[in-house]
């Protein structure tokens, strides 16, 4: 697993759409999709595990560039 789009791959095989509307909330969502399945013991600890550091990532990446375009104002 290693794109937001593997992870919504994984979200759909247990039925699972996520659009919220804005990015951030779309990975927020995804992330707590994803702590329901793995509480619930639907995936294994390493897919949970590789899934969550896609989305932090990707998180992180979003984070990094709004927050660059604001320094240089």
């Amino acid at each position: 697993m290693r794109t937001v789009l593997d992870v919504k791959a994984l979200l759909r095989r247990f039925g699972i759409v996520v659009y919220v509307g804005s990015r951030r909330d779309d990975l927020v969502m995804m992330e707590l999709e994803l702590d329901d399945l793995y509480s619930e013991g639907l995936i294994g600890p390493e897919e949970y595990a590789r899934a969550k550091a896609v989305l932090r990532k990707e998180a992180g990446a979003g984070d990094h560039s709004s927050s660059s375009s604001n320094s240089r104002r």
